[in-house]
């Protein structure tokens, strides 16, 4: 009998995932009657998953059965390792077992043959994947060899081979750790009075790989927050602001793209959101990992850890990187977290320090601290202040980031509780702090920017713009754009958007617009809406997506009920779906020439030239018993507060209602001219 055995290792890269699931249990507080607040429990989960690049091999056998005449039956083939000494390596096919060194599985499904007719060759495979500790900890890496053992029956007789072993390099690991920071407190609306605004929030990881190898394209991709309990029934709702990667703004969605975390370093992401109501937060994470992939034998996650964030700091010692770190508390302690990976305790010496008065200036003292210090103490201005600056007695200049204000909300008095914060290092003397208070500066403004409608193949154009109350010129940046769309920043706080769309780019683009001044910015999203059709025919789409019944899309038809017709609506840029009869034209009076004259106002659209509007007067509401006139006389308006693309106008009826007939009618016509 001839027989040829041989056995081939690929290198391979694939993406490793791994599902992390991190709980947070909201203690929301909200209005019972009078008498006080109830509290309750509301059970959050935020679906995630970590993916990164690491290194496999393909195992690949091939059989050859010489015998023309005879089968090879009852075939069976185990593979074995060995260091590179010829001493066994622990491995495993079960993604739930410890201690091994290799994990490995059947490739794409295809099992040992039982049976390989004469004459006929069969390639069998395996996906083998090394553990967190196949390199050793080695950051050159290490060798292993693998070998494989056939056994099978040729004419009756058992018949058993070795495959000589061939070597595979592991790769030097990566091996990360995930911390998460959340604010123990959170406010939405005031817990009391159901008044105010959602207060933005940090939710903040830090990825940390202590591996000898370097975790490549690493991802985290999180699902929409769902709640899973609550047993209220409470109406809550958290909405995603923005989003940073090591302190560099990304697209605000819940992905964040880490690149490559190297060897010994760490990377950091931050999500800012908002809660629509108050709430405490206490969480935890967990995770699993993708048995095909190994499971838990070949996990490359160490460890994935949850602290309640107190505020963003920065560590400032020589030899630190710039990028934003955690001051978190863990039970009793408190700790700062770096972004470059190093943890250590910090001292919290608030019972211990105070903030007085020095005439234009306050002097905070702190007792002497070797190592990191915290101190909180109450706000002599009740937040109606900013750090302008702080100067360390040693000539020290406090980074932006160690001086803050904070305040709690105290459900007993329902009042604010404000707070001064500080956060330093190696005040080993109890130096003291010179901090000058200077008046709140506002963040810039945008003026109005609303969705825009766009048809594919026509140039669209839309100028951005946008003050800062305190006088100074903001800068307008934005996030990523569509394929071939720029933003060009002109001096005076404008910015112009310019694209063509292809046909092509049809669909929804969210498009965020950054003003900044200083420290400050402000961010504004829009969407843009391409279709194939007139800018109309895409508005329709927008709304009533694959729905072609006149009834609800054409021109004169009012889904919402309220009067308006969708071909108005969309003149004044109004949703059809919904009830907006008090809005977009305002009726009122001016005097003029010694009478009163009815007046009528509309902000509309001016980009789309198929519209026509008109203004006609009567003395019916009708227009049977006095026909409707065409009003000609239009009123100089200010343009203040209007949208881009859209204008203002106002026109002035003929008639006055002070002599003649009492009454007095006025409308707004739209015309289509384009067709549908």
């Amino acid at each position: 009998m001839a027989g040829w055995w041989i056995i081939v290792f690929n290198h391979k890269t694939f993406s490793l995932v791994t599902v992390l699931g991190i709980i947070f249990f909201l203690l929301l507080a909200v209005p019972l009657r009078a008498s006080g607040t109830l509290c309750a429990a509301c059970q959050l989960q935020v679906g995630q998953q970590l993916t990164f690049e690491r290194q496999g091999f393909n195992a690949t056998m091939t059989i050859t059965n010489g015998l023309a005449a005879t089968s090879l039956t009852n075939i069976a083939v185990s593979i074995y390792f060995t260091d590179a000494q010829g001493n066994p390596i622990s491995s495993t096919t079960n993604p739930n077992a410890t201690g091994s060194t290799f994990f490995y599985e059947v490739a794409n499904g295809q099992g040992t043959p039982n049976s390989i007719a004469g004459g006929q060759t069969a390639t069998l495979g395996w996906l083998i994947i090394p553990s967190v500790g196949a390199s050793n900890n080695n950051p050159n890496g290490t060798e292993y060899y693998v070998g494989a053992t056939l056994t099978y029956t040729a004419a009756g007789q058992q018949q058993s081979v070795t495959v000589s072993p061939n070597y595979i390099f592991v790769q030097p690991q990566p091996q990360l750790t995930l911390d998460y920071f959340l604010p123990a407190q959170v406010y939405g609306l005031d817990p009391t009075t159901m008044t105010g605004a959602p207060i933005p929030f940090n939710l903040g990881v830090r990825v940390t790989n202590s591996g000898y190898g370097a975790a490549t394209n690493l991802q985290i991709n999180s699902g929409q927050p769902q709640i899973t309990s609550n047993t209220q029934g409470l109406a809550v709702q958290f909405v995603l602001l923005g989003a940073s990667v090591n302190d560099a703004p990304v697209q605000p969605t819940l992905l964040a793209n880490f690149g490559t975390v190297g060897a010994q370093q760490s990377s950091v992401a931050r999500w800012v959101m908002t809660s629509s109501l108050s709430g405490t937060f206490s969480f935890s994470a967990t995770f699993t990992h993708a048995d095909s992939l190994g499971g838990s034998v070949t996990s490359l996650l160490t460890g994935a850890n949850t602290h309640l964030l107190v505020h963003d700091v920065l560590v400032d010692l020589p030899g630190r990187d710039t990028i934003r770190d955690f001051l978190a508390q863990d039970g009793s302690a408190l700790n700062v977290y770096e972004s470059q990976g190093t943890n250590s305790s910090v001292s919290d010496v608030s019972s211990s320090a105070s903030l007085v008065s020095a005439g234009s200036t306050y002097q905070f003292q702190v007792p002497a601290i070797n190592g990191f210090l915290y101190a909180k103490v109450t706000d002599p201005f009740n937040g109606q202040m900013n750090v302008q600056s702080a100067v360390r007695a040693d000539g020290k200049q406090m980074n932006v980031n160690n001086t803050w204000f904070s305040k709690t909300f105290n459900t007993t008095t329902s009042q604010w509780n404000y707070y001064f914060d500080l956060f330093d290092d190696n005040n080993s003397s109890g130096l003291a702090y010179t901090i000058t208070f200077g008046a709140n500066p506002l963040p810039p403004v945008f003026g109005p920017l609303t969705d825009q409608i766009l048809v594919a193949g026509q140039p669209f154009s839309l100028q951005v713009t946008a003050t800062d109350p305190d006088g100074t010129t903001p800068v307008i940046t934005s996030g990523p754009l569509p394929m071939g769309a720029t933003l060009s920043a002109s001096s005076g706080g404008k910015a112009t958007l310019s694209w063509t769309p292809t046909s092509a780019q049809t669909g929804s683009f969210p498009v965020s617009f950054i003003a900044g001044e200083g420290s400050l910015s402000t961010t504004k999203a829009i969407t843009l809406t391409v279709g194939t059709g007139t800018k109309l025919q895409n508005w329709k789409q927008k709304y009533f997506p694959g729905i072609t019944d006149p009834n609800i899309i054409g021109d004169g038809a009012n889904p919402a009920g309220d009067g308006l017709s969708n071909l108005l609506k969309y003149a004044l840029n109004l949703d059809p779906t919904q009830q907006e009869a008090n809005s977009g034209i305002l009726i009122g009076t001016i005097q003029a020439n010694g009478h009163t004259y009815l007046t009528l106002t509309y902000v509309a659209i001016t980009d789309d030239p198929n519209l026509a509007y008109t203004v006609v007067g009567s003395n019916s509401p009708t227009g049977t018993s006095s026909p409707w006139m065409v009003q000609t006389q239009n009123i100089t308006v200010s343009q203040t507060g209007v949208a881009a693309n859209m204008q203002r106008f106002e026109v002035q009826d003929s008639q006055p209602i002070d002599t003649g007939s009492p009454r007095r009618f006025l409308e707004l016509q739209v015309t289509n001219t384009g067709g549908n």
